[in-house]
C-alpha cells in the first residue's frame, strides 16, 4: 500500500511539475534560472543551456531571441552598477567637502583646509585638524569670523573661544609677500628668539598659551612698538625650540628693554615656567657669554639621590642660593639634604 501511495504521489508531482515547466520551456526560459542579477547573466542564454543538455539543435529564431535576452540583461546590469557607483562617489564627495573649511589657523597662521574630526552639539563647536600644522582647531566664536581658534592640547588646558586676531594677540592675519615687514614682526611675536633658562641656548620660543586674564589692549602693531613687547604679557607661556620645555618672559628683562637699558636686548632671556626671572637675573648665571661648561656647572648640581624618584642624577638649580633645585629625571622640587 505504501508503495502504491508513494508511486501515485510521485506521478501527481511529476504531472503537475510538467504542467508548470512546459509553458516556461515554450517561452525559452532555462529551468532553474535565478532571479538575481548575477545568476541572470549566467543563465542569459534564454534556454540554450537546456538545449545543450538535451542535445537539441538551435534555429536562427532561437539564437536571435537568446541574443536579445542577453543584451537586455547585460545593459540592465551595467546601468545599475554605474548608477550605484556614481551615487556612492557623489555621497563620499559631499561628505568630504561638508567636513572641510578653508580658514586661517591660530597655530601656524596659514590659510588652509581644516578637516572636521568631531561634530558639534548645541553650544559645543565642531573640532577640526589644520591641514598645515595638524593641530586641533575650532571655529572662532566672534560674529562673522571665519578663522579658527586654537584647540586644547598639551600646552593649552582648554579650547580658545576666539582666534588670535580677535584676542588681539596679533593685529591682523599675515598677507604673504604683500607686507614682508609685518610678516616678520608676526613671526617674532609668536615665536620670539631669545636665550632659554633651561638649556641656556638661543632658540625660538613658540607661543603656546595665553591666559584669559591677558589684557587684550596690550597687543600693539609694529607701527607702535618695534619690539612687540609690553608689560601685560606675563600670562603668556611658550615652548623652547631647543629643549621643548615651558618658558615665560622674564619680568626683569622686559622692564630693561622697555626702559632702553644698555645691553638689554643682548641679554634678553626667557625664564623657566614657574619663575618670574631668568637664571641670569636670578644670579644663577653671571654672563651669557661665559664658556658653556662654566654655565652648565652653575645651573646644575653634582649627581645626587632624588627623594622623589630615587634616581641618582643631577639637579637643576632654581635660585642663587642653590637651595631650591629640581630633579632632572622626575621634575620634582628638591633641596640639598642637611
Amino acid at each position: 500500500h505504501r508503495s502504491g501511495r508513494s508511486g501515485s504521489s510521485r506521478s501527481e508531482a511529476s504531472s503537475s511539475g510538467a504542467g508548470l515547466i512546459a509553458p516556461l520551456r515554450a517561452l525559452g526560459v532555462s529551468i532553474g534560472q535565478s532571479a538575481s542579477t548575477r545568476m541572470n547573466v549566467l543563465y542569459a542564454d534564454g534556454g540554450g543551456e537546456e538545449r545543450r543538455r538535451t542535445g537539441g539543435g538551435s534555429s536562427s529564431a532561437s539564437l536571435e531571441r537568446d541574443g536579445r535576452a542577453a543584451s537586455t540583461i547585460h545593459a540592465t546590469t551595467n546601468t545599475t552598477t554605474t548608477t550605484t557607483t556614481t551615487t556612492t562617489t557623489r555621497r563620499a564627495l559631499e561628505q568630504e567637502v561638508a567636513g572641510v573649511r578653508i580658514a586661517h589657523c591660530s597655530w601656524c597662521l596659514a590659510e588652509c583646509a581644516h578637516a572636521q574630526v568631531s561634530e558639534g552639539f548645541l553650544l559645543f563647536r565642531a573640532a577640526y585638524r589644520c591641514g598645515s600644522c595638524a593641530r586641533r582647531t575650532l571655529p572662532c566664536r566672534a560674529p562673522g569670523c571665519r578663522a579658527h581658534a586654537r584647540g586644547a592640547g598639551s600646552a593649552s588646558p582648554r579650547d580658545d573661544d576666539l582666534c588670535l586676531v580677535h584676542r588681539a594677540v596679533i593685529p591682523a592675519w599675515p598677507s604673504g609677500s604683500d607686507d614682508a615687514g609685518y610678516d616678520a614682526w608676526t613671526k617674532d611675536r609668536l615665536a620670539p628668539k631669545a636665550r632659554c633658562s633651561w638649556c641656556l641656548e638661543v632658540r625660538r620660543h613658540a607661543l603656546e598659551h595665553v591666559d584669559d586674564s591677558f589684557n587684550m589692549s596690550t597687543a600693539v602693531s609694529p607701527a607702535v612698538s618695534s619690539t612687540g613687547r609690553s608689560s601685560g604679557r606675563s600670562s603668556e607661556s611658550f615652548s623652547c625650540g631647543g629643549c621643548a620645555r615651558r618658558t615665560v618672559r622674564c619680568e626683569t628683562c622686559e622692564t630693561a628693554v622697555r626702559d632702553g637699558a644698555a645691553g638689554a636686548k643682548e641679554n634678553y632671556a626667557f625664564a623657566k615656567a614657574g619663575d618670574a626671572r631668568c637664571v641670569r637675573c636670578l644670579g644663577v648665571v653671571y654672563d651669557w657669554n661665559a664658556p658653556t661648561d662654566v654655565n652648565a656647572q652653575l645651573t646644575r648640581t653634582e649627581p645626587a639621590w632624588c627623594g622623589w624618584c630615587g634616581e641618582l642624577c643631577a639637579h637643576l638649580v632654581r635660585d642663587k642660593a642653590r637651595a631650591k633645585c629640581q630633579c632632572l629625571v622626575c621634575g620634582g622640587g628638591t633641596a640639598p639634604c642637611g
